[in-house]
This record gives structure tokens, C-alpha cells and sequence, in this order.
């Protein structure tokens, strides 16, 4: 599945596109199939899938991207609430969290400043826009930065000091955002669809951090609906899968929604409709 949120829309077009293809064994069937294959056509299902398995633990039940991107809207409003003159910085990697740098962006009422290498990466993915994303340090419009994505530590409020230091006035504060799913906590899974995570705030309050949980991965509730609708025979598990002990444990979690019909190892293989 490599890195995609299986998404509602995305499921159904999964589902329409594999019902569509000739199975192992069925009519039609293009190569060679052996006679087990032959008793057990799967209605044009999958056989197999490589699933993305980053966040398929429970705990990482975290909101599906349109809820992490208001969430990441409702922050800034607040915060420009608090101070209109604040910069907001938004972590991000080579390629990855487009959607939430933009959505940033707009709650601002700016542009991001976009380094070089991640502007043409931006490009590339035509996801840039002029309106939304500059590559001029001195543009009026910029209240957004777009800086790696690392860590949460006291280092980060030190660099954001330094950052509004070095603006001369021109932000009274600034706003550091880490967008991964990596960030999803408890409290947050209790506060409902309008729970924001908590600030940690130093220097005055002048620069402040949060955590929100986007993610290009897919979370476990996902990861779910998408087996239980495409029902694979079998599932290869692509991350945190080392082991046969670990892909076990993975493929485990994901027994109940699978289709065992074509699998001999299972029960219901023995009780499959023959045909």
C-alpha cells in the first residue's frame, strides 16, 4: 500500500478496481494456474497485499487527514488570536506533509517560505502554488517556514528564539508545528473531534510547540477497513517486520478480515464452497 491513508474514497476505488481483474483459476484467467487455484476462484479479489504496516498498532487509531488538518487550522487561529504577529514553522520531509504545509498557510493568511531543494520536490509533485508558497526570504507576505522535521526538544525552542531574534522585530512569536502520526496520544483519542494537543510553551510563552497528529501513513483503523473490504488471502507486512516473529504478530492482528479460503493452513479452506 506504501505510504497512502486508506481513506473512504480510497477503499471503494481499491474495491471497484480488484473487482474488475480476472482471478487465479477464474475464466478468463490469463497463465497458468494449477488445479488447487481452480477450486477456489476469489471473485476478483486480491490475493495478496503488501501492507504498510508503520501504524498497525492499536494505539495509533489517530483522525483520518481532513480532521488533523482542521486541527492544525483551529491552532492557528488561536495562536495568531493570541499574537497576530507570529510565525508559524511546519516540520516536514524531502516529500511528504504538502497538504498540512498548505493548510498552515492558509489559516495564516500567507505564504510558506520553502527552501530550494523542497520547493522543487514541490513542483515535481505539483502541489506547488504561488499563492500559498515562495522562495523569497523577503516577501511581505511570509508567516510560514518550512524547516526539517525533527525533534521536539528544548534545542527546537532555542533555534525558535533565535529565529525571532534574528526577524528584528518582525514576529513577536513563533509556532512550531510536528506533523506525524508519531505525536497521536490518549488524551487526544478521549477529547473527541474538537480536541487540540497541548502546547509547550517556553521563553514567555514567545515560542511554542505542538504536536498533531498528520500523517501520510495510514492509521490502524485503516488499515483495518481497507482488509476487511479488499478480504486478501494473505498479507506481507512491509514495516516493523523483521522477524518471522514480528510479521506473525502483524498478520495476526489482521486474521479476522482476511479470506482463509484459499489458504490451507486455515479452517475455513476446509470449509470453502467447492466447486
Amino acid at each position: 500500500t506504501g505510504d497512502c491513508r486508506a481513506s473512504p474514497p480510497i477503499i471503494s476505488s481499491a474495491v471497484t478496481a480488484t473487482t474488475c481483474l480476472p482471478c487465479r483459476g477464474a475464466p478468463g484467467a490469463a497463465g497458468p494456474s494449477s488445479s488447487n487455484e481452480q477450486q477456489a476462484p476469489r471473485n476478483g479479489l486480491l490475493d495478496t497485499i503488501y501492507l504498510d504496516t508503520t501504524y498497525a498498532q492499536p494505539r495509533w487509531a489517530f483522525p483520518p487527514q481532513p480532521d488533523s488538518l482542521r486541527m492544525l487550522s483551529n491552532i492557528v487561529a488561536m495562536e495568531r488570536e493570541r499574537e497576530p504577529a507570529t510565525l508559524f514553522i511546519v516540520g516536514s520531509y524531502q516529500v511528504g506533509k504538502e497538504k498540512a504545509i498548505a493548510a498552515v498557510a492558509k489559516a495564516a493568511g500567507g505564504r510558506a517560505l520553502v527552501p530550494a531543494n523542497r520547493a522543487l520536490s514541490l513542483r515535481l509533485c505539483h502541489e506547488w502554488d504561488d499563492a500559498l508558497h515562495t522562495e523569497s526570504a523577503d516577501a511581505s507576505d511570509v508567516c510560514v517556514h518550512v524547516s526539517p522535521l525533527g525533534g521536539m526538544g528544548q534545542e527546537a525552542h532555542e533555534t525558535m528564539k533565535e529565529t525571532l531574534q534574528r526577524s528584528n522585530g518582525r514576529y513577536k512569536a513563533v509556532v512550531m508545528f510536528r506533523p506525524t502520526g508519531w505525536t497521536f496520544t490518549r488524551a487526544l483519542a478521549d477529547g473527541g473531534v474538537n480536541a487540540l494537543p497541548r502546547v509547550w510553551a517556553e521563553n514567555d510563552g514567545c515560542t511554542r510547540m505542538y504536536g498533531v497528529p498528520y500523517s501520510e501513513h495510514s492509521s490502524h483503523t485503516e488499515l483495518h477497513n481497507l482488509v476487511s473490504a479488499l478480504k486478501p488471502n494473505r498479507i506481507v507486512p512491509t514495516v516493523n517486520a523483521e522477524s518471522a516473529e514480528q510479521r506473525e504478530k502483524l498478520i495476526g492482528q489482521f486474521a479476522k478480515s482476511m479470506d482463509g479460503t484459499a489458504n490451507k493452513r486455515t479452517l475455513a479452506w476446509h470449509f470453502r464452497q467447492k466447486t
